[in-house]
């Protein structure tokens, strides 16, 4: 049940591109398969086929999400952007609407 807001604030985070979203969309993932390995070991009962194979197509789409979001062009997207350059990266001092140096 925690892990039901984490999981929407990764798909939110995801969907708007915050460098944040990847990185909790891969704990949640991981805390997930954590949690279904360890009570499925204390679980012995029979599972009808065909929500274990919904079960299995959802890891799959989950492991599809997170290869895009690391290891495909897309990941750029996600990386934090570089902070706005200021006079001394070649932006000219005072840009629109702010006041520059005092010329003296």
């Amino acid at each position: 049940m925690v892990l039901v807001p984490a999981q929407v604030a990764a798909w939110v985070g995801v969907y708007r591109r915050r460098p944040w979203a990847r990185w909790l969309y891969l704990g949640v993932a991981a805390a997930s398969a954590v949690i279904g390995l360890s009570a499925g070991a204390a679980q012995f009962s029979y599972e009808w086929a065909f929500p274990a194979a919904v079960n299995d197509v959802g890891s799959m789409v989950a492991g599809a999400v997170l290869a895009l979001l690391f290891l495909s062009p897309a990941a750029e997207l996600f990386e934090t952007r570089a902070a706005v350059p200021g006079p001394a990266e070649g932006r000219p001092p005072g840009g629109a609407g702010v006041p520059g140096p005092a010329a003296g």
